[in-house]
C-alpha cells in the first residue's frame, strides 16, 4: 500500500445525503459524518488502523466531536485520536477489554485478510480514550440545521445506542439492530431484555424516519427492520428459531434463522440475531 496515500486507501466515503457522509474503514466497518453549518460530529472512529482524523479533513474543516454507538474494536479503537469523545458508561467495560491490544490483533486476523502484509505497526492507533463525555438516553446535539438525538438500544451492548436525524427523517441503528445482530457474548444483554429495548425504540421513533443506516454491509437497513427483530425475538424466547450453529472468535452461537452463504436470510427477512445459551430465555419475559 503506498504510505503516501494510506488514508485515503484505508478509507473510502460516500454522501448519504446533504449532511450525512459514510465512512468505510479497512474492516468494512462503517462511520458516519454528520456536518452542519457550525461543526460535525462523527459517529463511530472504526478498527483504529490508520489516522481517521487525517482523513476527515478531506471532507471538512469544521470541529469534529466524536460520539460511540457502542465500545466494540471495529467502532471504536480510533476514537484516541479526538479530543471530545461521548459514549454511553454502560460500555467503558467493553472498550476497555476491545482496548488490549491481543484482542484487536486476534480480531484483524479474523475478519480483514492478509492485513499483515500491508499494515505497520504504527498504522495501529494504541492511543486509548483516557476519560469520556457520558451519552445518556435522548442527549441532543446540534451541528446547526441537523438534530442528532442518541437512544439507548441495549442488547448488543448494554450500552448500545442509535441515533435519530428528526430533520432528515432517517434512523442509525448502528450494531444495535441489523441484519445481523450479534447478541452472544458477555457483555451482551439476554433476548428478552433485548425485545424490550427493541419495543421501547419502536414507540420512541415510530412515524419520524423513512430511511434507516447500519454499521456493516451497504449501510443501508432494509425497510421493517426493527419490526422483524422485535418478531424475531418473540420467536426466539417462544423456542421457535432455526438454530443454526455459528461460531466467531472463539465464541459458539446460535443464527435464529437458516442463511446464505452471504448471511442473507433464506426466507427473506429483515432481520437476523445470533444468540446464544447464556443470552437466550425461555419464557418471553
Amino acid at each position: 500500500m503506498n504510505k503516501t496515500n494510506m488514508e485515503t486507501q484505508l478509507f473510502k466515503s460516500e454522501r448519504v445525503s446533504e449532511k450525512i457522509t459514510r465512512i468505510r474503514g479497512i474492516a468494512g466497518e462503517l462511520m458516519y459524518l454528520v456536518e452542519g453549518t457550525e461543526e460535525a460530529f462523527l459517529i463511530d472512529t472504526g478498527v483504529g488502523i490508520g489516522n481517521l482524523k487525517k482523513f476527515l479533513k478531506t471532507l471538512t474543516d469544521k470541529k469534529v466531536t466524536v460520539l460511540l454507538s457502542h465500545g466494540h474494536v471495529d467502532h471504536a479503537l480510533g476514537a484516541g485520536l479526538f479530543e471530545n469523545v461521548y459514549m454511553n458508561p454502560y460500555d467503558e467495560k467493553v472498550y476497555r477489554e476491545n482496548s488490549a491490544l491481543s484482542h484487536r490483533i486476534a480480531f484483524f486476523d479474523t475478519v480483514i485478510d492478509h492485513w499483515r502484509e500491508y499494515v505497520k505497526k504504527e498504522d495501529i492507533i494504541e492511543e486509548p480514550v483516557n476519560q469520556f463525555l457520558p451519552l445518556k438516553e435522548r442527549q441532543y446535539f446540534f451541528p446547526g440545521g441537523i438534530t442528532i438525538e442518541a437512544l439507548p438500544l441495549p442488547g448488543h451492548t448494554r450500552g448500545s445506542m442509535v441515533f435519530l436525524f428528526p430533520e432528515e427523517r432517517s434512523v442509525l441503528f448502528g450494531d444495535a439492530c441489523n441484519s445481523f445482530t450479534f447478541l452472544f457474548d458477555h457483555n451482551s444483554c439476554c433476548v428478552s431484555e433485548y425485545r424490550r429495548s427493541l419495543i421501547w425504540l419502536q414507540d420512541k421513533i415510530h412515524g419520524r424516519y423513512d430511511r434507516g443506516y447500519v454499521s456493516h454491509g451497504s449501510g443501508e437497513a432494509p425497510d421493517g427492520l426493527l419490526e422483524s427483530a422485535i418478531e424475531l425475538t418473540e420467536d426466539i424466547l417462544k423456542g421457535k428459531a432455526d438454530r443454526v450453529p455459528f461460531e466467531f472468535m472463539g465464541d459458539s452461537a446460535w443464527i435464529a434463522r437458516k442463511v446464505d452463504k452471504k448471511l442473507r436470510r433464506i426466507d427473506g427477512g429483515a432481520a437476523n440475531i445470533v444468540y446464544s445459551e447464556k443470552t437466550w430465555v425461555s419464557d418471553t419475559g
